[in-house]
């Protein structure tokens, strides 16, 4: 006890006056740097949480443009699965994917067919005959290849302003469809403005292309561009595609996303302008998101909201209570020079100011918005705070007094002692967990935690960190619902998929696959032995080497292989499979997916071809033989009728001897391409006769194999249609026209005013019908003869087709009777217009081999919706009408009115001057 005051009187003066200001400086430099230290945590928690949010942002604008080009894919898989795809099929499919409800910011898909200058007024001509007389490829300058849209859908507003539009015409769509094109894979355009662009704010706006190749073509050679018929897409509003999206300011991020560089010109989506300058954000970042050939930059920028969020007040609360342990120490080390009665009061006074900051560390932590958790070895809690009881609707009392695994799932809480033991020995874990809360609804967490050990390595505690992600999960399921109904329209198409995953050897194998096949859903293993069992011995060996040079050299050599496949009644199926190969970061194969097609129908007819060998001497068609080297070593009897050469004129001799010059060397290159490759071609051929008169044949080819799969000769087979050809032209031609004039006869006049009457429902219009009788025409007959009156048909013909617009009908029913249908009229004030016309133009002479002769003519006016709604009594009404107007004199029309039908008299229309 007397040994402190005795050292203390030995110490300087002065040391009494420095030692507690050394005291303070040294505690406030410490709590300085805890400050500091505190400050740095708490913005890399921010940073951190900043950064994840971008990754989710990220990662939901490659999950939605993933979600579009399945649905390209999807429609695809419609063209590869049919013949013809029509425009109500286009409709229907696009309805079945309910996109304004599964994919908010998609303005519209579409299907753009590809033209060469050849193909467009015929194309032109086709669709305006489908029902759009003022359709037209557009812009409208000279090129030597074009695109059209052709359908679009929904087909209403904004988006009939795509129709006819040739989106090669544009370089930045032009570039990208050729890209598609050339891959064969999915294509990004850059920046563009939309063409529906013009109603309300306008946008920035990109389209998403998949090209629809032309089935039944030779794959093309290494030089040569593979045959496109088109392109499906997809036009994007940038604005719309992201608000639906994700609406701006869920993640109180502020974003902008450029094409390629961060430049206003490659602006796609800008920022929100009332909040653009106002403040500099406290974190940005900028990540690269290469789509579909094209390179986005996404920039983000924290918004006063997010950093508002993530505001901690804990390095100011380390600052001001070690800034008070500073001045407690100063007091206390002062105290202590005093006296030691002083110093221990002031200890005492230290103890309870310390046991005072604990408990504000306490509220503090209690009162974090992140979900905290202590455990012991066995799983029992030991701490929680307040943000985890929130989230899971426990007491911190009922938490403390369970173990964590009666929070699990019931179908996961088996997994509980493996997951402890592993995180005991790993010393921290990441995992996402399936949870119950105390009302029963089910939660899924990130869970991170770590292990807190004493200096000797020994196990204290466990510190983990709980993140609520049911929000997230529920809009995976959302998106993976949207992929099983892409899925659906895929099965639709009648093609069997399978997904290979080469590590675990499991193959998924679709409905439709299973079906063609013979089994049911749950009755095929899903794994390759089952596959190979099922291929036939003498195919597997080729099957399986083809995977394996697929796998060694995929651009060189792509998947396709035939296979004999044993269905479930035990016989075999010829089966035609295609696919590709996913690698790993590695570059190792993980996985191939493809298609599963029933070919057995065309293979029993490969072998029907074989057999017809048999009747070669007595066939009626024509057949030569033909060696590997196309030399003629053979030909039948019909061969000499049909061509004129008898066998010693031919034997030995190529086949061109007989070439009729129409057909060109890409003709021959292409049927010899098809015979090289699947080993028969057939089609219709010009050749020559001995003669020198050229006929047109149907020509079969088969190239004839040896075991070693050596092609040892050529069988071609043909006929002569020339007569058959000609007569159904002929026969074609006259079911529907007038065989006198060229109009169109009773038959054709009733179908185009079907047609035409069911646009006019469509578009709620109104169209005329004109019966048109000549008056003093039987004179000319009596008088000329029969061949003068049939020439002064054919002129009265020429004037009525004078009279009409290009989309009107004029046709001929018999004698000297005329029906003519009127489009899309206004009022039956315009139909008058045209009777007037008419008559007035047949009242001029015609000049019939040096005659003079005047007619005149009557018309009766039929107007629909207006009169009636059957194309039949349409006609008589018209009828009626005609006859009316002749009753008055000769040079006259009358349009119908009910009355007409009691003979009750009818309305006279004031006459319209021509």
């Amino acid at each position: 006890m007397d040994s402190q005051p005795s050292i203390l009187k030995r110490l300087p003066p002065w040391v009494y006056s420095l030692l507690p200001w050394f005291v303070l400086a040294s505690t406030l430099g410490t709590t300085l740097f805890a400050w500091k230290l505190t400050q740095d945590q708490a913005e890399d928690k921010v940073r951190k949480e900043f950064s994840l949010r971008v990754a989710q942002l990220e990662s939901s604008i490659v999950s939605r443009m993933q979600a579009y080009e399945q649905m390209l894919l999807g429609a695809k898989g419609l063209f590869a699965a049919s013949s013809h795809v029509s425009r109500s099929d286009w409709r229907n499919y696009i309805e079945i994917q309910h996109f304004d409800e599964n994919f908010p910011g998609l303005l519209a898909m579409g299907y753009a067919i590809h033209l060469s200058d050849a193909q467009l007024a015929e194309h032109e001509r086709v669709v305006r005959d489908e029902g759009f007389p003022d359709y037209a490829v557009w812009p409208e300058h000279a090129r030597q290849e074009y695109s059209s849209i052709v359908y679009i859908e929904p087909f209403s507003g904004r988006n009939l302003r795509a129709f006819g539009y040739d989106m090669l015409s544009e370089p930045i769509r032009h570039e990208a469809m050729q890209r598609a094109r050339a891959t064969g894979k999915a294509s990004l355009s850059g920046k563009v403005r939309l063409v529906q662009e013009g109603m309300g704010k306008e946008q920035a706006g990109a389209l998403l292309y998949v090209p629809i190749y032309r089935s039944h073509v030779p794959e093309p050679t290494p030089n040569e561009t593979r045959a496109i018929q088109g392109w499906v897409y997809q036009p994007f509003r940038m604005d719309d595609l992201m608000h639906g999206l994700l609406p701006h300011g869920h993640l109180d991020l502020r974003l902008e996303i450029y094409n390629g560089e961060q430049t206003s010109e490659h602006l796609l989506f800008p920022s929100d302008p009332e909040t653009d300058g106002l403040l500099t954000p406290a974190f940005s970042e900028m990540r690269t998101i290469p789509l579909y050939g094209q390179q986005w930059l996404m920039q983000v920028y924290s918004t006063p909201t997010f950093e508002a969020e993530m505001a901690t007040d804990r390095p100011l609360m380390v600052a001001l209570g070690g800034s008070l342990i500073s001045l407690l120490c100063f007091g206390f080390t002062w105290s202590l020079a005093r006296t030691q009665r002083n110093a221990l009061h002031l200890a005492k006074v230290m103890n309870q100011e310390l046991i005072e900051s604990e408990q504000r560390f306490r509220d503090m932590f209690d009162n974090a918005p992140i979900a905290y958790q202590s455990l012991d070895q066995m799983g029992h809690f030991i701490d929680v705070n307040d943000r985890l009881c929130e989230m899971l609707g426990y007491s911190r009392e009922e938490l403390l007094a369970m173990n964590f695994d009666e929070l699990w799932a019931g179908n996961h809480r088996h997994e509980f002692p493996g997951k402890l033991g592993e995180f005991r020995r790993q010393g921290h874990i990441e995992a996402e967990l399936e949870l119950v809360r105390k009302d029963g609804s089910p939660i899924t967490v990130i869970l991170v935690g770590r292990i807190q050990r004493n200096h000797l390595g020994e196990f204290l505690r466990t510190h983990c960190i709980l993140t609520d992600i049911s929000t997230r999960k529920l809009i995976e399921t959302a998106l993976q619902q949207s992929q099983a109904q892409l899925q659906q329209a895929i099965r639709a198409g009648g093609v069997g998929l399978w997904d290979w995953n080469l590590a675990t050897d499991e193959v998924y194998f679709s409905s439709e696959y299973k079906r063609q096949i013979g089994y049911a859903e749950d009755e095929f293993a899903p794994t390759f032995e089952e596959w190979a069992s099922h291929v036939h011995p003498d195919d597997l060996p080729g099957a399986l080497q083809a995977i394996k040079v697929h796998n060694d050299d995929p651009e060189r050599f792509p998947y396709m292989v035939e296979f004999r496949f044993r269905h479930k009644n035990g016989s075999y199926r010829w089966i035609q499979a295609r696919g590709m190969t996913l690698f790993d970061e590695n570059g190792k194969p993980a996985r191939m997916m493809g298609s599963h097609t029933d070919i057995t129908e065309r293979h029993e007819k490969d072998e029907m071809l074989n057999l017809s060998s048999v009747v070669f001497e007595s066939a009626e068609e024509g057949i030569l033989v033909t060696d590997a080297e196309c030399r003629i070593v053979m030909v039948n009897p019909a061969f000499t009728v049909i061509t004129g050469y008898s066998p010693e004129e031919v034997i030995g001799h190529n086949p061109s001897m007989m070439s009729s010059g129409h057909h060109d060397r890409i003709f021959f290159q292409n049927l010899w391409d098809e015979i090289h490759k699947h080993g028969t071609w057939h089609g219709e051929i010009a050749n020559r006769h001995k003669s020198g008169k050229h006929f047109l044949e149907w020509l079969s080819i088969r190239a004839v194999v040896d075991p070693h799969g050596q092609t040892t000769h050529y069988v071609g087979i043909f006929s002569d249609i020339t007569e058959r050809k000609e007569g159904e032209e002929r026969m074609r031609y006259l079911a529907h026209y007038d065989a006198l004039t060229g109009l169109p006869n009773r038959t054709l006049l009733l179908d185009r005013l079907q047609q035409a009457m069911a646009q006019m429902r469509r578009d709620h219009g109104r169209l005329a019908v004109m019966f048109l009788d000549l008056d003093r025409f039987k004179p000319v007959n009596d008088n000329l003869g029969h061949e003068t009156g049939d020439r002064l048909l054919c002129e009265v013909a020429k004037r009525l087709q004078g009279c009409m617009r290009e989309s009107d009908t004029v046709g001929r029913i018999g004698g000297d009777e005329f029906l003519l249908l009127l489009h899309s009229i206004e009022h039956q004030e315009d139909a008058a217009l045209v009777a007037r016309k008419i008559i007035d133009a047949l009242e001029q002479p015609f000049d019939i081999d040096g005659h003079s002769v005047s007619i005149s003519s009557s018309i009766g006016i039929a107007l629909y919706p207006d009169h009636d709604s059957d194309e039949s009594m349409l006609i008589k009404m018209a009828d009626m009408a005609m006859y009316e107007a002749k009753s008055e004199k000769s040079g006259h029309f009358r349009i119908f009115d009910p009355s007409m039908l009691t003979g009750e008299g009818a309305m006279t229309l004031p006459k319209l001057k021509s």
